[in-house]
């Protein structure tokens, strides 16, 4: 976004425009009437803002364009667009004359512009009458080099796979072979790489990345001649203007050097259109002095410009009161280098900010204003609005330096604003509480007098509390944890039960043995007193090692809690089979209710995976249904369906039981959570199956609330079944 947002400021400099430039920092949640009074066209880059403000532009007739997306046709917004189709196709057929057939795919496949690369990544496989293999796309999470990180980390896995790959984005290019490095794999000898942006950091890597220019200079440059001639009276275009993209050959995609493009030429083609820009460099020094950036407070990071740019000549800090409906801003601070003496605040509608003109701003009448709304937990909290006069050159270089400063802003705005917060919430919370204090020192005397005050302190202090809750959200697992002590004891006392049955059972087996052999010396056994030995040490032995089964059982329960699972081992085992001995083991339970298994696997599935892990499943299961579904003197069924079906695993669980209530369904998995508490529930037992499935087997669970019972859906991907 540094590149078009500097472009933009070149454009209407060149163009004799004044240029506002709003960062939305968010994915089309952006909803503020900034500027619209003041404006005559608005241009959006990609799906900046929410549908209602353009719905709101459309109705004030105001000319819109978006550049990079198409998702504001609907209100009449012209597309000017960088042609991902030629760029994409010159990516895929470069490396496939440079002998390549097995070519992957790496996108963030939420970003339209990389989902087009991808449709055209399809298409010329196609062309070629390639196959097309899904496990040869990657999809990451993020555009940046964390999302190459997780793709190069795939890649590094894959055996047999592409020798070259298409990557929608050259900051993935760098996470990816940030990694794959680590793994002993080179590029572009053992895979080859072409990327998107042809950025400056990316051509600068070893390896140079090749990669394909967006051409973002001749996108800004349309995007304003068709502003100019739209005000000048021209219709509505409503085809999309498409600008022809441009492979540069670096290093990344193993052409032949004769082929690559020199650093001059890099050089040249980036800038020649804009040669009135002016570039310098930064010296090591300079840039690790950003890194002061985050230990500056709001002043330091003002004079911290003028080490860069500067890269404002004005600057306005403005809030939404809290107590008025957000369609009005004070503006209660400007700055240049250095903050300026603070006027008296001054109020104006949110949609004439920010304003033409202050007692300061008179003299810079040909400019560009960058605005960045700062949110604090989920509210408009502060807008600063940096003017910058365009009547004076550009520096390209400071313009890329300008929106790390401007990160740095934010990050110091939303931390002093998070800082008044938690003193407001604080301040708020003590005189509360000392005014319960005094309530409770007078109590006895004051109780009716003061019994509505009390009431309304404690509500006070409620949501006091709720709102600090809310603010330390990541304070509650550690709490949770501490819980963990607390059940030692009652795993203890559990545990004695079943312990102290079999240690009866074994010393009954002891006194009717001791009994026999008496009667056996004093030659006074008899046949049917032997029998009845025999058939009394059975019954003993079953006792004794099924209450030894409930201990070891406990024992594991508890054990599993732990974060090292590593101790259990994978094996080739029948699915089938173990799962009919699993419940075969829990017969002492389930004898005492009346309930018929009905089983749906398929004989013949064989695996290589952890068969400890289906045996807790499937028992804690069963056990949930006995303890919170199932009554004594009624008739139930458990169905346990296993299939295989493509790529995936698919484990069904279902009961005709009591259910899961709606209100407590989606907590039926954290730790320790249990609606029978009061009869010795620990709340482990779904919180270990979730771990089970998602840690170890590397799959998904889900329950469904169903009137008839209740129903888990297992899924584990097939690749952890070998």
């Amino acid at each position: 976004m540094g590149e078009v947002t500097s472009l933009l400021k070149y454009w209407a400099q060149k163009m004799d425009v004044n240029l506002t430039v709003i960062r939305t920092n968010g994915w089309g949640t952006f909803n503020a009437k900034l500027g619209l009074d003041n404006c005559d066209a608005v241009i959006t880059v990609l799906e900046s803002i929410d549908q209602t403000l353009m719905s709101e532009i459309e109705r004030r007739g105001i000319p819109s364009f978006q550049i990079a997306c198409q998702a504001y046709n609907q209100f009449g917004a012209e597309s000017i667009l960088s042609n991902n189709q030629k760029g994409c196709t010159e990516a895929f057929d470069h490396l496939y004359q440079l002998g390549h057939r097995n070519i992957g795919f790496v996108a963030d496949f939420k970003i339209n512009d990389m989902v087009d690369r991808f449709n055209t990544y399809r298409q010329r496989l196609e062309y070629y009458d390639l196959p097309f293999d899904e496990s040869n796309v990657i999809k990451v999470s993020d555009p940046s080099l964390d999302g190459g990180q997780e793709a190069g980390a795939a890649i590094a896995r894959k055996k047999d796979g592409p020798t070259a790959y298409v990557v929608a984005a050259d900051l993935l290019v760098v996470g990816i072979l940030q990694v794959i490095k680590s793994h002993g794999i080179r590029c572009p000898e053992d895979i080859a790489m072409v990327g998107f942006e042809a950025t400056a950091a990316a051509w600068n890597h070893s390896p140079k990345i090749t990669a394909v220019d967006q051409k973002m200079f001749d996108v800004v440059r349309v995007t304003f001649e068709r502003i100019i001639k739209r005000l000048n009276g021209e219709p509505f275009e409503s085809e999309p203007i498409l600008i022809d993209q441009k492979l540069y050959i670096g290093e990344s995609c193993g052409a032949d050097p004769s082929r690559r493009m020199s650093d001059e030429d890099y050089i040249r083609n980036k800038s020649n259109e804009v040669n009135e820009l002016v570039f310098e460099d930064y010296s090591v020094n300079q840039n690790e002095s950003l890194m002061a950036f985050a230990k500056g407070d709001f002043k330091f990071i003002m004079g911290v410009s003028y080490l860069y740019g500067p890269f404002f000549d004005y600057g306005i800090r403005a809030r939404w009161p809290k107590d008025t409906e957000k369609d009005e801003l004070k503006i209660f601070s400007e700055f240049t280098s250095v903050l300026l003496p603070d006027d008296e605040f001054v109020s104006m509608a949110e949609s004439r900010f920010p304003p033409n003109s202050t007692r300061r701003l008179s003299e810079i009448e040909h400019r560009a204003v960058t605005i960045f709304p700062i949110t604090v937990e989920g509210d408009h909290w502060e807008i600063e609005a940096l003017y910058q006069d365009l009547s004076k050159p550009i520096n390209f270089n400071s313009q890329a330096m300008f929106h790390s400063f401007l990160d740095a802003i934010c990050v110091q705005v939303e931390r002093e604003a998070l800082v008044t917060v938690n003193t407001e919430n604080l301040n708020q919370t003590r005189e509360i509480s000392h005014q319960l204090s005094e309530l409770n020192s007078t109590l006895e005397s004051k109780v009716r007098k003061r019994t509505q005050e009390l009431e309304k302190s404690n509500i006070e202090l409620t949501q006091a509390i709720d709102r600090m809750e809310q603010m330390h959200e990541h304070l509650l697992q550690s709490e949770k944890m501490t819980l963990l002590g607390q059940m030692v004891a009652g795993v203890a006392h559990e545990i004695n039960t079943p312990v102290g049955v079999a240690l009866t059972a074994a010393s009954s087996i002891t006194d009717v043995t001791l009994n026999l052999k008496s009667n056996l010396e004093n030659e006074e056994l008899t046949k049917s007193g032997l029998e009845k030995y025999l058939s009394y040490v059975e019954e003993a032995s079953d006792i004794l090692v099924n209450n030894l089964y409930k201990a070891t059982s406990l024992i594991k329960t508890f054990k599993e809690v732990s974060v090292d699972q590593s101790s259990e081992q994978k094996r080739n085992f029948n699915l089938d089979k173990y799962i009919r001995d699993v419940i075969s083991t829990l017969s002492p339970k389930t004898k005492n209710y009346r309930i018929q298994f009905k089983l749906n696997i398929d004989e013949s599935l064989n695996l290589n995976s952890y068969p400890g892990a289906y045996s807790q499943i499937i028992t804690n299961f069963i056990m949930n249904s006995l303890i919170h579904g199932f009554d004594k003197d009624k008739s139930y069924i458990i169905s346990i369906d296993v299939q295989l079906n493509g790529d995936f695993l698919e484990i069904n669980y279902k009961d005709d039981g009591k259910g899961i209530d709606d209100s407590i369904i989606d907590q039926i998995f954290d730790p320790f959570f249990t609606t029978k508490r009061s009869e010795g529930g620990s709340g482990l037992g779904l919180n270990i199956v979730s771990s089970l499935v998602i840690q170890r087997l590397g799959g998904t669970i889900k329950a469904f609330h169903s009137d008839m019972g209740v129903y888990f859906k297992i899924i584990i991907p097939k690749t952890q079944l070998a």
